[in-house]
C-alpha cells in the first residue's frame, strides 16, 4: 500500500443532501458521492441496486489502479499507435526515395507530399493527446483523498451507468446483414445480399425488397431513410461496381444512380439534401446534392485521412469514422465544416447517435461500445455487454443504429443482426 495516502484524513463532510455530519465513511460508485454511515444505509434502502464502497486507503489505491488502466487504454496505446504510424510513413518514403531518378521524380515527390500530409496529421493528433493527458495528470496531482477518488470515477466512468445500460441481447435476423437503419415509424431496414428486409420490432420479416435477377450479385453496404425515400448503396460482389438505388412509398424503386468513376465507395450517409460517400482507401469524401428527388453532380471534400464509415446524425450532421487514423469527427453538413475531431478511440469501425445526440462507437477490438459527448467529442462512457466480447469484426465492417429504445448491431459475415435493448 502506497505511503503517500497513509495519513489522509477521512473526516470530511457527508455529501448527502441536508446532512452536516463531518464524516465520510462510504462512497457510492453509481452516484459518485461520499456519505456518512447513517446516510449510506438510507441510500441503500432507496437505491438497493447501487454499490457502496468503504472509504479508506484501499479505495484510493484501487482508484489509482483504475486510472492507470484507463490511461493505458485511452492514451498510451493510442499514442504508441500514432508514433508507429509516423515511423511507417517515414520508412515508406525512404523505400521509394532509394530509386529516385529524373524519370520518376514527380511521382516520388507526390508520394512525399502524401506522406508529409499524413505525418503532420498524425503529429497533430499525437500532440493533442499529449496535451490532454498532461492536463489530466496535473489535475490528479493536485487532488488528494476523496477528491482524487471522485475525479477518477468521473474521468474513467463505469461499464454501465444509470442512464445507459444494455440489457438482454437477441439474434433478430437470421440472415447475414451488412447495414441497418430504423425508420421514423420504427421499421427496421437491414441491407442484405441481393435485397433489403423490412421488419417490425417484434415479428418476422414483413417485406423483402429484392433486386432483379441479373442484379442479385449486389449487396447493400449502406441503407438510410431520408425524408420519404430509402437510399441503398449497392456494391457488386465480383467487380465492386457501385450504384445507388432510391425507393419511394411502399418501397417501390424510384430512381437509380451509377457512379461516374471507378473509385470503390464503401459507405454512404445523407443530410441537408446531400449524399456523402466515403471512398475505400482514399482521403476524400464525394458529396452530391439531392435536388428534385434526383442526385446531382457533386464535389469533393478533402479534409480527412482515410474515412471509412459514415452515419447520419440528425438533423444537420454526419459522423465520420476513420479506422486507420483512429479518428472520429462530426461534420456540420450545412457548411461542410468539422465541429470536432476525436482520437480517443483506437480503430473506430462504425458509429451511430442516440436520442440525446451522443455518438456511439465500436472499435475493431470490439470490447466496448464507447460513447462520445455530442458537443465536444470527448469520451463519456464505456458500455459493456457479455455478448459483445464474443464477437469478432472482420475486414473492419459492421454497422449499428439506435432507435425504438434499442441498439441494432450488424456484424457480417459471421453473425446476424443483433438487438441490444437498453434503458
Amino acid at each position: 500500500m502506497s505511503s503517500s495516502f497513509q495519513y489522509v484524513s477521512l473526516k470530511e463532510t457527508c455529501q448527502s443532501r441536508g446532512c452536516e455530519e463531518d464524516s465520510m465513511e462510504q462512497f457510492c460508485m453509481d452516484c459518485i458521492k461520499f456519505m456518512c454511515q447513517k446516510c449510506s444505509q438510507q441510500h441503500l434502502e432507496e437505491e438497493p441496486e447501487h454499490k457502496l464502497e468503504k472509504f479508506d486507503a484501499e479505495l484510493i489505491e484501487r482508484a489509482k489502479l483504475k486510472y492507470r488502466q484507463w490511461k493505458s487504454t485511452n492514451f498510451i496505446e493510442i499514442m504508441n499507435k500514432l508514433k508507429e504510424k509516423q515511423v511507417k510513413e517515414v520508412r515508406s518514403f525512404q523505400e521509394r526515395a532509394v530509386d529516385l531518378l529524373a524519370d520518376n521524380f514527380l511521382d516520388v515527390a507526390e508520394i512525399f507530399n502524401q506522406c508529409t500530409k499524413i505525418y503532420l496529421e498524425t503529429a497533430r493528433a499525437l500532440a493533442e493527446k499529449e496535451q490532454e493527458m498532461e492536463k489530466i495528470e496535473k489535475k490528479l496531482g493536485d487532488s488528494k483523498g476523496s477528491e482524487y477518488v471522485r475525479y477518477v470515477e468521473e474521468l474513467c466512468g463505469r461499464e454501465s451507468v444509470d442512464t445507459v445500460m444494455l440489457q438482454k441481447c437477441d439474434d433478430f435476423l437470421r440472415h447475414q446483414s451488412l447495414s441497418v437503419h430504423v425508420t421514423n415509424k420504427n421499421y427496421i431496414l437491414t441491407g442484405l445480399y441481393g435485397a433489403f428486409a423490412v421488419q417490425e420490432s417484434i415479428g418476422d420479416i414483413s417485406r423483402m425488397v429484392s433486386f432483379h435477377q441479373e442484379q442479385s450479385c449486389y449487396y447493400v453496404v449502406s441503407i438510410q431513410q431520408y425524408k420519404d425515400f430509402v437510399f441503398t448503396l449497392l456494391v457488386r460482389n465480383h467487380d465492386s461496381k457501385h450504384e445507388i438505388r432510391i425507393y419511394g412509398s411502399e418501397y417501390q424503386k424510384s430512381a437509380k444512380w451509377f457512379f461516374p468513376h471507378t473509385a470503390r465507395v464503401c459507405s454512404m450517409a445523407l443530410s441537408c439534401d446531400k449524399v456523402y460517400l466515403a471512398v475505400n482507401g482514399s482521403e476524400i469524401l464525394l458529396v452530391h446534392k439531392f435536388v428534385n428527388n434526383r442526385i446531382q453532380k457533386g464535389y469533393i471534400l478533402s479534409k480527412f485521412s482515410t474515412p471509412s464509415h459514415l452515419k447520419a446524425a440528425p438533423p444537420n450532421h454526419i459522423v465520420i469514422c476513420d479506422t486507420e487514423a483512429s479518428s472520429v469527427c462530426l461534420l456540420d453538413c450545412r457548411t461542410d465544416t468539422i465541429v470536432w475531431s476525436s482520437t480517443s478511440i483506437y480503430g473506430p469501425v462504425c458509429s451511430c447517435v442516440d436520442s440525446t445526440g451522443d455518438v456511439w462507437i465500436v472499435s475493431k477490438t470490439a470490447d466496448f461500445f464507447r460513447i462520445l459527448d455530442r458537443a465536444t467529442g470527448q469520451l463519456k462512457q464505456n458500455v459493456n455487454h457479455s455478448r459483445l466480447k464474443k464477437l469478432t469484426i472482420t475486414k473492419n465492417r459492421c454497422d449499428m443504429f439506435i432507435g425504438d429504445n434499442a441498439l441494432w448491431y450488424d456484424l457480417p459475415p459471421l453473425c446476424p443482426a443483433l438487438e441490444f435493448y437498453h434503458s
